[in-house]
This record gives structure tokens, sequence and C-alpha cells, in this order.
């Protein structure tokens, strides 16, 4: 019985294992007939093997747009398998996977070249599956293995193959992306899955593109961009830029790298988002940077060297907005966003500029909703130079200049050659003759300047060498005056400061913070030094003043004219110094306008004075000294308003002399009226304007205030009143020791006061006007009473200090280097690739730069366009004039030591002396 129960549980365990065996065999040859077509389904990822998602149906977008599935023959797949480089498939596997073999050792082979050995691009070889082809397994296989070995993605560069960027590129950019959708967002018919097949380490390869979008203009603008508005090279393009983001390729993430995005400090002014054109043109040829193999490194291999397929432009976009969250100081441009965008140089700037505004209107930029402003575009422009520039006059009269003042110097340097050699062939005619003991007398040498006709001495005022070494000669005569030099040449330099604040303020991104800065008091000297044009003012009065009333021979000559004969020497006077001022100021003039024109095409930075409109329109105006009378938007060259000033009171004053010369009394009575009338008008003037020294309020009124001639002329009374009374008074000024010392600390409170009376800016107005008239007249005393004491040889260290030859030497280019340090800053800073972060430190080191810079161009400047026209101007004087000959010089006249001035009156030249020349101020 035990044995019958034990066979058949023997059998049933017999009959459970057949079922079995029964069941894997049926499942086995299952597995065996559908296993070819599951390979085309969805796989799992396993040893880094990543697959795109494939359905065996097209999407609704792919039925309804076939275009989306051509490459370039028009049979590009939907999808693409990716496998990365390194990785070929496990041990055996199927003939398909077998066939991708020698793509994958290819890309191996690629990878193993890098300097890290890693993959470069987000995929390294790609096979595609028609899904039309499917049931027939072998076509099937050999297709793929053509299309992985024929699309392998080039390692290289980082790019994707050729038929997918024709695929993206044909694919419409409107189907692609919903208005306010980005495509990672999107989702095929079926399945749910991504339409986007690239992926990168088991991730997409942009996971935050929505964010992206929000923060990079150039991404917005590329992910609302349609066929509307745009040319078709133009949209497919930018399309391609696109896609080359999302899959992460080097060159377009080049672009969306040296394109504009919002920066922190927007509160404070920050409105640069400028990117960074060397970084558009590296998507064109690449930097030169030499990096040997021999370290390893942690970078995308062939980051420097990868090259965009099309051509790419660097262009910058200006918009306006208002938004209530940024300081606004009305203080020149303000509220004007600079946007830089690398965009494909098939796009027109009309294009970009609609793209723009779409892009504004739309709401897309982040900064938007944050600040709550809706930027209104104003201008596109890229910052290549115009071929036009070159055709411009301006280009035309620079060429003719130069071309006559080489010319000239050297006419000047061969005349000055055959000069030397003739005296000496008559220095070895002399020797020869005494060593030969002739009785035959030597002929006297004759000197070359009683030999020259006028027109070989305008050719010798072109000598180079006599100019330059005038330029470094530091000897004073007895009647001169260094410490004027030294006092110029110090307020020269902190003018120099106050043009770096000014003319770079439209690059600065924290305009806010540098006005900060300005109203520290350590930094007082700096942004108070406009008021220093005062002090030259005053100088120029007295120096005019002096030097008329001292030359008696002048006076006398007035006195003794009628009103015609004055009228002549009146022109004469007005005809010099018109002379020795406007031919280097003239050619800065035209300079300057080919400057501005080059900064407005090329700089990244939005230009608020337009100085090439101004004299392209008003250039008539700074031929005839009277730009100051016009407002200051219209001015050719904004910092020479003060010569125009110069030129006016000049003409006003001299007039005043020669009343003064007729008639004394009368003279005085003239002058004392004009002294109040000028108070009384200034204080009118400032009462009526609410003036507060705030710089806004500055900024606003300056037509009224600071460049009107009849607002400025306060200091040039105080100077012609102490120019007169240090000329006749001569041995009458007597002071003691005691009272030189408390008239000393007076002046140096005066100064202190002046440059510090903007600590407090918000001052009530009829306060703060009455300390700004006063201001002027106070600093205006102190700098003439320094002069007077000086000059009646009262010293101390400060006044020997600048009267040293150093300044001697720096004063005669005060003039060069004011006409010329506005536009060297004006360059220096206008091509920039990056707007300026104020900062006193290095504000410093700027400034010292540019110091130099403006001295080495002034010396060149000086010698080539200032002295020879000086010296051509005194000939022109000395053309039918009489000169005294018992007129002795004035430099050979013995002087008694701490005596300021000579008894003797001077020569008629000497009122033109180079250390008593005009005074050359700054802005």
């Amino acid at each position: 019985m035990y044995c019958t129960v034990a066979a058949i549980m023997v059998l049933k365990i017999l009959r459970g294992i057949v079922c079995v065996a029964t069941v894997c065999v049926v499942l086995s040859t299952v597995a065996v007939a559908i296993g070819p077509r599951l390979d085309t389904a969805d796989q799992p990822v396993a040893n880094n093997v990543v697959s795109a998602s494939k359905n065996t149906q097209p999407s609704d977008t792919q039925q309804q747009h076939p275009s989306a599935h051509e490459g370039n023959n028009g049979t590009e797949p939907a999808a693409a398998e990716v496998v990365p480089c390194g990785n070929a498939t496990d041990g055996g596997g199927s003939a398909e996977v077998q066939s991708r073999r020698p793509v994958a050792a290819a890309a191996a082979a690629a990878s193993s070249k890098l300097n890290n050995g890693t993959c470069v691009s987000a995929f390294c070889a790609a096979t595609d599956v028609n899904p039309g082809d499917r049931d027939d397994d072998d076509d099937n296989v050999d297709h793929r293995n053509k299309s992985a070995t024929g699309r392998a993605v080039d390692v290289i560069n980082g790019t994707a193959p050729l038929g997918q960027q024709q695929q993206h590129q044909k694919r419409p950019m409107h189907h692609q992306l919903h208005r306010n959708v980005p495509r990672h967002h999107q989702h095929t018919a079926a399945g749910d899955i991504d339409d986007d097949p690239f992926v990168y380490g088991s991730k997409k390869v942009v996971l935050k593109a929505d964010v992206l979008r929000h923060t990079s203009v150039l991404y917005g603008l590329l992910s609302i961009a349609d066929r509307d508005g745009l040319s078709e090279r133009c949209y497919r393009e930018l399309q391609r830029v696109y896609d080359g983001i999302q899959q992460k390729e080097i060159w377009a993430m080049k672009v969306l790298d040296s394109s504009g995005s919002q920066e922190s400090g927007f509160m404070w002014g920050h409105n640069h988002w400028i990117g960074s054109e060397k970084g558009c043109e590296a998507t064109q040829s690449p930097l030169s940077i030499t990096l040997s193999d021999r370290y390893r490194r942690n970078m995308k291999p062939n980051l420097v060297s990868a090259l965009a397929p099309f051509e790419l432009d660097y262009r910058i976009v200006f918009a306006k907005h208002q938004s209530a969250w940024q300081v606004e100081v009305k203080f020149q441009s303000e509220n004007i966003l600079h946007i830089g965008v690398c965009i494909p140089r098939s796009c027109s700037n009309d294009e970009l500029h609609n793209l723009t505004a779409r892009y504004f209107d739309e709401n897309v930029v982040l900064a938007q909703d944050i600040y709550e402003f809706k930027p209104n575009v104003l201008h596109v422009k890229n910052t290549t130079l115009d071929r036009a520039f070159w055709t411009k006059p301006s280009v035309f009269i620079i060429g003719i200049s130069l071309t006559f003042t080489l010319l000239m110097v050297y006419l000047a340097h061969s005349r000055e050659q055959r000069s030397i050699e003739g005296k000496s062939h008559r220095r070895a005619d002399e020797s020869r003759a005494t060593t030969e003991g002739s009785n035959t007398a030597p002929p006297m040498p004759s000197s070359g300047d009683e030999d020259s006709t006028f027109t070989d001495k305008v050719i010798d005022s072109f000598n180079l060498r006599k100019n330059l070494a005038t330029i470094f000669r530091t000897d004073t005569g007895p009647q001169s005056l260094p410490v004027i030099c030294g006092m110029k040449s110090v307020c020269c330099f902190l003018i120099l400061c106050f043009h770096m604040q000014w003319y770079t303020f439209y690059t600065v991104h924290n305009p806010s913070v540098m006005l900060h800065y300005a109203e520290q008091i350590r930094f007082q000297l700096v942004s108070n030094a406009p008021l220093l044009v005062d002090v030259f003012f005053a100088i120029s009065g007295f120096l005019l003043s002096y030097n008329f009333i001292r030359n008696r021979s002048k006076v006398q000559e007035v006195k003794a004219n009628s009103v015609w004969e004055n009228g002549k020497l009146y022109g004469k006077m007005l005809l010099h110094r018109y002379l020795r001022l406007s031919p280097m100021y003239l050619f800065v003039t035209v300079l300057g306008e080919l400057t501005h024109s080059y900064i407005v095409e090329t700089s990244k930075f939005w230009v608020h004075e337009r100085s090439d409109l101004g004299c392209q329109r008003y250039w008539w105006r700074n031929l005839f000294y009277i730009q100051n009378l016009y407002p200051v938007d219209d001015f050719c060259l904004t910092w020479t308003w003060s010569l125009a000033c110069e030129m006016q009171y000049y003409m006003l004053f001299t007039a005043l002399l020669f009343v003064y010369a007729k008639s004394s009394r009368f003279g005085k009575q003239v002058f004392g009226a004009f002294a109040i009338g000028t108070l009384l008008l200034n204080v009118a003037l400032t009462l009526n304007l609410r003036f507060i020294p705030s710089y806004d309020v500055l900024y606003n009124t300056g037509d009224a205030l600071y460049t009107a001639p009849w607002s400025r002329v306060s200091p040039y009374v105080v100077g012609i009143y102490f120019g007169w009374l240090m000329a006749s008074s001569r041995d009458k000024f007597n002071i003691s020791q005691n009272q030189y010392r408390w008239y000393w600390l007076l002046a140096c409170f005066c100064v202190i006061f002046s440059m510090h009376s903007t600590i407090k800016r918000n001052f009530p107005f009829p306060i703060a006007s009455i300390v700004m008239v006063a201001v002027r007249w106070l600093i205006s005393w102190a700098a003439c009473w320094v002069i007077l004491a000086t000059g009646f040889g009262y010293s101390n260290i400060v006044t020997r200090l600048l009267s040293t030859k150093f300044f001697v030497h720096i004063n005669k280019l005060t003039y060069g280097i004011y006409l010329l340090n506005p536009l060297i800053i004006i360059v220096t800073f206008g091509v920039s690739d990056s707007s300026v972060h104020a900062d006193p430190i290095p504000a410093i080191v700027m400034a010292l730069g540019v110091t130099l810079l403006s001295y080495l161009a002034a010396i060149l400047f000086s010698a080539f366009f200032e002295i020879p026209y000086c010296r051509i101007s005194s000939e022109i004087l000395k053309l039918n004039r009489k000169i005294p000959a018992t007129v002795t010089d004035l430099r050979s006249t013995p002087v008694a030591k701490g005596d300021g001035i000579s008894p003797q009156p001077p020569p008629a030249a000497a009122a033109f002396s180079p250390v008593t020349d005009v005074d050359r101020k700054t802005k």
C-alpha cells in the first residue's frame, strides 16, 4: 500500500515538472519570436547606455508637419538612439546591437584622444530607425548601421549630427513651442513622453529652460521668434541657436554666455546688461589661448576652439524704462537699459528691434515683474564702424592739417640743416684765412634773423627742435610770477580728476554710488573742482590788467591815439590772441567731432553728450567763441565753454582798459559799477532759480549758472582789480610779517571753505544761493592775494613749492592738457568691453594714467599746433612796427633781491611772454 501511494506521488511530481517545462519552452519560443520587435521600443538604461524614447505611431504634431521628419534627403527618421562614448553594449546582444559596435568603438577612440578622456557632447554616436521599415528586420538592421556610421556626432566641436541639425532647422518654431510654454514642457500625444530626445547623463540637457527664458534676454527672444516679421534665413538661424542651446552644443553655449542678462544693483542704476562682445567674436574665430595637454583640466575639450556654423554679430539694444524701483537723479541720461545680444548676422537691426519690443510687451523678463517696468525700445545698433565714417569732412580736414604741418616741419628742419652747414663753411673759411695769414678781412657773420624774410620766419616757427626746447625750458624772467604756474598746474590736475567723473558717467553701472562717493568730505576737492575754473578766470584777469597797466609805453600810446588808431591797436591785440589760441583749439574741435562720431558708432553705451551732432551743426559757434551763449545740449565739445568765456572777457575788459588809459577816473567808475552790477545779477539769478547744490539742480541749471558768461564774470573782475593794484602800487604795498601770516591764514580758510561748502547739499535755497555767489568771490580773492603777496616778495614753503621749475614746465602744457584730456577719457572708457564700477581706488589709478597720457599728448600738440602759431602771431605784430632803440631787454634788467617787479617798464612784447600767457583752463 505504501508503495502504491509513493508511486502516485512520484507520478504527480513528474506531471508537474512536465507542465512547468512545457510552459518554459512556450515562453522561450515566444520571446525568441518577438525579441527583435521589442528592441525598438522603450528600453531601460543600463551600463550608461541611454536611448531616446520612440513610438510606433507618430504624434499629432508629427502627422500635421511631415517636414519635421525630413533630413538631408527628406527621409530623416523621427527619433534617434544615442550611445555614449566609450560604452558599446553588453557582451553578445542582438544583431542590431552588434552592428552598432563599430560606431561606438569609433566614438570611444575619438574620446580617448581628449585631455580627460570624457565625452564632449551630449551624445557621441546615433542610430535612426525608420518606423515604416520596422517589419523588415534585416533591412532595419542595415539601415541603422548606415545611419549610425553616417550621422556620428561631432565629438570635437560638440555639435549635433548634420541630419538632426537640419531636422530641427526645418521644424517650424511656433509648432515646437507654444508661445509661453518652453519645449521641454511639451509632450507627445502618445504616452505623454517628452518630444525632445536629447539627453545627457540620464537627464534632460536643459532642465530649467523656463527659468532661462525669463532671465536670459537672448533665450527669451529665441523662444518667441516666429516667421512673422523675420526673414527666412534669420528665422532658421535663430532656431538653430535655440536648438543648440537646448542640446548644450559648445558654440551655442558661447552665444548664450556672451549675451547680456540682468545683474545686481538695479536699484542704484545698473542698467548695463551688456554681455561680452569678445565672447560673441569667439564664436567666429577662437581666442588665442594656448593650453598644453600636460595637465588634467575639468573643462570641455575644444571649449575655446568650437565655432558657430554661421556668422553671428554682437548688437546692443537700448530700451528706456520708468521703474519706480531705481534711483532717478535727473542727471544726464538715466533709465536706459543696455542689452547686448549675440545673434545671427542675417538678422537686421529692424528685425531685432521689433522682436525685442514684442519680448518686452509680453512681459517675459523676470526683472519686469520684480521691478515693475515696461521698457520702450529706443534704438538697436551694431558696434562695427561704418565705411561712411572715413568719408566724413572731418577726416579730410584732419588729413590736410596734418599734411600741412608735417610739410612745414620738414621745411623748417631742412632750413635749419642748411643754416648749420653754412655756419660750418664760414668757420672753415675763417680758420683757413687765419692760418694763411691773409690780410683780407674775414667776412662778417650775418644774422639769420636779419636776413630772413617773413616767409622764412613762418617756416622757422615749425622747427620741432626749437619748439620742444621751449616746452622744456624752465628759466623765468625777473618780471614773471612763477607761483601762477603752480596754481594753474594743481587746479588743472584736480579738474582732470573731475572730468574722470563727468565724462565716464555714461559708462558707470552704479552711478548712484558714484554720487554718494562725490558727496563724501574726503572727495570734495574733486567733486567741487568746477569751482577752480574761477581760479583760472581770476588769474587771467589778473594777468591782463597787470601786463597792460605796467606797460607804460602802451598806456601812453593808447592815451595819445585817436579812436581810429586805438581801434586798429585793439584789433591787433585780438588777432594776436585769436592766432595764439585758435589753431590747436580748432584742430582739437575737428578731432573731437571725429572722436565722438567714432564712439557713437562703436561704443556699447548710450552717449548722452552728442558733440558730434553739435560740431556738425554749430561748428561756427566755436569758430567765433560764442558757443556758451547757447544751450549746453547744443555744444560742440562741452568743455570749451570756458574758452568762449575767456575770449569774451578779454574783449570786454581790454576795451575797459583802453577807457582807463584815456581817463583813469572814468575807467574806475565804470569798473566799479560793473563789479557791483555783476554781484547783484548773480545773486538775483541764483535766487530766481532757487539754487541748491544738489547734483540734479547743478546739472539742470548749467545753462544759466555755469556756462553763461554773465554768471561767471565775477572772478575775472576780482583778477582785474588785483592786477591793477599790483601794477599801480609798486613800492607802496607794504605789510608786516604778522599781517602777512593773518592774510595767508584767511586765504587758506577761503579756499577750504569754498571747496567744502557742499558738504551739506540740502541747504534752503536762499542760503545756498548766497553761499554759491560768495564762494566764487572768496576763492578768487584768495588766489589773487597769494599772487600779489608773492609778487611783492612775501613767500612761504607753499608758494616756493608752487614756484618750482617742475610747475613752470607743466604750466606750458596746461592748454593742451585742458583740450585733450576729455577726449582721452571718452575714448578710453567709451570703447571698453564692459561698464565701469565706480570705486575710488581704481578711479585714482585711472586718473593718474589719463594724466600721463594727456601730458604726452599735450607735448606733441603744443609743439605742432600751439607754439608755431604763437611765433607767427608775434611776427605779425612786429610788421610795420618800429622798436625803440633805447628799450632794453627785460630779462637782463637787474633786480634787487626779494623785489617782485622791476621799476622799469617792459617792452610791449613782454606783455605776451610765455610765463604770463593767457590762462588755459579746464571745465
